[in-house]
Protein backbone atom coordinates (compact mmCIF):
# COMPACT_ATOMS: atom_id res chain seq x y z
CA UNK A 1 0.00 0.00 0.00
CA UNK A 2 1.23 3.43 -0.94
CA UNK A 3 1.13 6.35 1.45
CA UNK A 4 0.62 10.09 0.84
CA UNK A 5 3.93 11.98 0.63
CA UNK A 6 2.54 14.69 2.91
CA UNK A 7 0.13 13.23 5.49
CA UNK A 8 1.06 9.52 5.19
CA UNK A 9 -2.59 8.44 4.66
CA UNK A 10 -3.03 5.32 2.52
CA UNK A 11 -3.62 5.82 -1.22
CA UNK A 12 -4.33 3.17 -3.91
CA UNK A 13 -1.59 1.80 -6.16
CA UNK A 14 -0.69 4.00 -9.16
CA UNK A 15 -2.47 1.69 -11.61
CA UNK A 16 -5.77 2.09 -9.72
CA UNK A 17 -5.53 5.85 -9.03
CA UNK A 18 -8.47 7.93 -10.22
CA UNK A 19 -6.85 11.40 -10.09
CA UNK A 20 -3.57 12.89 -11.22
CA UNK A 21 -2.94 14.00 -7.63
CA UNK A 22 -3.07 10.38 -6.48
CA UNK A 23 -0.79 9.30 -9.32
CA UNK A 24 1.74 11.88 -8.12
CA UNK A 25 1.65 10.27 -4.65
CA UNK A 26 -0.76 12.51 -2.70
CA UNK A 27 -4.14 11.75 -1.16
CA UNK A 28 -5.62 15.17 -2.01
CA UNK A 29 -4.89 18.38 -3.86
CA UNK A 30 -4.36 20.27 -0.58
CA UNK A 31 -1.65 17.77 0.49
CA UNK A 32 0.08 18.27 -2.89
CA UNK A 33 0.05 22.05 -2.44
CA UNK A 34 1.23 21.85 1.18
CA UNK A 35 4.03 19.47 0.20
CA UNK A 36 5.34 21.90 -2.44
CA UNK A 37 5.10 24.95 -0.22
CA UNK A 38 7.85 26.49 1.66
CA UNK A 39 7.58 29.38 -0.78
CA UNK A 40 4.51 31.09 -2.16
CA UNK A 41 1.73 28.89 -3.43
CA UNK A 42 2.08 28.78 -7.21
CA UNK A 43 -1.62 28.01 -7.68
CA UNK A 44 -2.83 31.04 -5.75
CA UNK A 45 -0.07 33.50 -6.52
CA UNK A 46 -0.98 36.26 -8.92
CA UNK A 47 1.04 36.37 -12.10
CA UNK A 48 3.98 38.70 -11.96
CA UNK A 49 3.73 41.58 -14.40
CA UNK A 50 6.04 41.30 -17.37
CA UNK A 51 8.98 43.62 -17.45
CA UNK A 52 8.14 46.74 -19.36
CA UNK A 53 11.61 48.19 -19.52
CA UNK A 54 12.31 48.99 -23.13
CA UNK A 55 15.59 48.17 -24.73
CA UNK A 56 17.28 51.40 -25.86
CA UNK A 57 17.48 52.01 -29.59
CA UNK A 58 20.73 51.10 -31.26
CA UNK A 59 23.08 53.78 -32.61
CA UNK A 60 22.24 52.62 -36.12
CA UNK A 61 18.47 53.00 -35.50
CA UNK A 62 19.00 56.46 -33.96
CA UNK A 63 21.10 57.47 -36.97
CA UNK A 64 18.28 56.33 -39.31
CA UNK A 65 15.75 58.29 -37.23
CA UNK A 66 17.88 61.44 -37.57
CA UNK A 67 18.23 60.88 -41.33
CA UNK A 68 14.44 60.53 -41.71
CA UNK A 69 13.88 63.74 -39.74
CA UNK A 70 16.43 65.61 -41.87
CA UNK A 71 14.70 64.39 -45.03
CA UNK A 72 11.35 65.64 -43.72
CA UNK A 73 12.89 68.96 -42.68
CA UNK A 74 14.49 69.47 -46.10
CA UNK A 75 11.17 68.82 -47.86
CA UNK A 76 9.38 71.24 -45.53
CA UNK A 77 12.00 73.95 -46.06
CA UNK A 78 11.72 73.58 -49.84
CA UNK A 79 7.91 73.83 -49.80
CA UNK A 80 6.11 77.01 -50.81
CA UNK A 81 3.15 78.52 -48.91
CA UNK A 82 0.85 75.89 -50.49
CA UNK A 83 3.13 73.00 -49.50
CA UNK A 84 4.24 72.33 -53.07
CA UNK A 85 7.82 71.26 -53.87
CA UNK A 86 9.71 70.91 -57.15
CA UNK A 87 11.74 67.75 -57.71
CA UNK A 88 15.49 68.40 -57.65
CA UNK A 89 16.17 66.33 -60.79
CA UNK A 90 13.01 66.68 -62.94
CA UNK A 91 10.26 69.26 -63.47
CA UNK A 92 7.68 67.39 -61.33
CA UNK A 93 5.92 69.49 -58.69
CA UNK A 94 4.09 67.74 -55.86
CA UNK A 95 3.04 68.28 -52.25
CA UNK A 96 5.95 67.91 -49.83
CA UNK A 97 4.35 64.80 -48.28
CA UNK A 98 4.38 63.07 -51.69
CA UNK A 99 8.07 63.81 -52.26
CA UNK A 100 11.05 61.95 -50.85
CA UNK A 101 14.36 63.13 -49.47
CA UNK A 102 16.85 62.19 -52.17
CA UNK A 103 20.53 61.94 -51.30
CA UNK A 104 23.30 63.10 -53.61
CA UNK A 105 25.78 60.83 -51.82
CA UNK A 106 24.01 57.58 -50.98
CA UNK A 107 22.56 57.02 -47.49
CA UNK A 108 25.00 54.21 -46.77
CA UNK A 109 27.76 56.79 -46.25
CA UNK A 110 27.33 57.78 -42.60
CA UNK A 111 29.50 60.91 -42.87
CA UNK A 112 27.05 62.59 -45.27
CA UNK A 113 23.85 60.73 -44.45
CA UNK A 114 22.48 63.46 -42.19
CA UNK A 115 23.83 66.61 -43.92
CA UNK A 116 21.03 68.86 -45.13
CA UNK A 117 23.16 69.95 -48.10
CA UNK A 118 23.31 66.31 -49.28
CA UNK A 119 19.52 65.87 -49.22
CA UNK A 120 16.98 67.46 -51.56
CA UNK A 121 13.34 66.82 -52.46
CA UNK A 122 12.87 64.27 -55.21
CA UNK A 123 9.81 62.64 -56.68
CA UNK A 124 9.57 58.91 -55.93
CA UNK A 125 10.50 57.95 -59.49
CA UNK A 126 13.70 60.00 -59.54
CA UNK A 127 14.74 58.94 -56.05
CA UNK A 128 14.04 55.21 -56.25
CA UNK A 129 14.65 54.32 -59.89
CA UNK A 130 16.08 57.41 -61.53
CA UNK A 131 19.21 57.51 -59.38
CA UNK A 132 20.15 54.14 -60.87
CA UNK A 133 20.41 55.85 -64.26
CA UNK A 134 23.52 57.84 -65.07
CA UNK A 135 21.47 60.68 -66.58
CA UNK A 136 19.57 61.35 -63.30
CA UNK A 137 22.78 61.18 -61.27
CA UNK A 138 24.35 63.70 -63.63
CA UNK A 139 21.24 65.92 -63.37
CA UNK A 140 21.52 65.80 -59.57
CA UNK A 141 25.25 66.61 -59.73
CA UNK A 142 24.62 69.50 -62.14
CA UNK A 143 22.01 70.96 -59.76
CA UNK A 144 24.40 70.54 -56.83
CA UNK A 145 27.14 72.44 -58.69
CA UNK A 146 24.69 75.20 -59.73
CA UNK A 147 23.41 75.56 -56.16
CA UNK A 148 26.53 75.04 -54.02
CA UNK A 149 29.48 75.30 -56.40
CA UNK A 150 32.06 72.83 -57.66
CA UNK A 151 34.33 73.12 -54.60
CA UNK A 152 31.54 72.17 -52.20
CA UNK A 153 30.52 69.17 -54.32
CA UNK A 154 34.14 67.97 -54.38
CA UNK A 155 34.38 68.46 -50.61
CA UNK A 156 31.14 66.54 -50.09
CA UNK A 157 32.39 63.65 -52.23
CA UNK A 158 35.66 63.48 -50.27
CA UNK A 159 33.80 63.79 -46.94
CA UNK A 160 31.70 60.74 -47.84
CA UNK A 161 34.82 58.55 -47.74
CA UNK A 162 35.49 59.35 -44.07
CA UNK A 163 34.35 57.23 -41.16
CA UNK A 164 32.23 59.06 -38.61
CA UNK A 165 31.13 57.70 -35.24
CA UNK A 166 28.17 59.22 -33.43
CA UNK A 167 27.34 58.87 -29.77
CA UNK A 168 23.87 58.07 -28.52
CA UNK A 169 23.72 61.46 -26.81
CA UNK A 170 24.67 63.37 -29.98
CA UNK A 171 22.01 61.58 -31.98
CA UNK A 172 19.34 62.12 -29.32
CA UNK A 173 20.16 65.84 -29.28
CA UNK A 174 19.90 65.97 -33.07
CA UNK A 175 16.53 64.21 -32.93
CA UNK A 176 15.25 66.70 -30.38
CA UNK A 177 16.51 69.70 -32.41
CA UNK A 178 15.14 68.50 -35.74
CA UNK A 179 11.81 67.53 -34.20
CA UNK A 180 11.44 71.06 -32.82
CA UNK A 181 12.29 72.64 -36.21
CA UNK A 182 9.79 70.38 -37.97
CA UNK A 183 7.03 71.31 -35.52
CA UNK A 184 7.65 75.00 -36.19
CA UNK A 185 7.62 74.54 -39.97
CA UNK A 186 4.48 72.37 -39.91
CA UNK A 187 2.64 75.30 -38.32
CA UNK A 188 3.46 77.40 -41.39
CA UNK A 189 3.40 74.89 -44.28
CA UNK A 190 0.16 72.98 -44.89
Amino acid sequence: MRRCKQCKDPIPPAAKCTTITQKKGFCSFSCEIDHKAPGPNPYNAAKKPARTKKKPKSISRLRNDVAELVQKLVRLKAADQNGMVKCWTCPAVKHWKEMQGGHFIERAKTATKMLEENIHPQCPYCNQWGMKQASKVLDYRREMINWYGDDFVSWLESEAKKTVRHTRQELQQLIAGYTEQIKELEKIVP
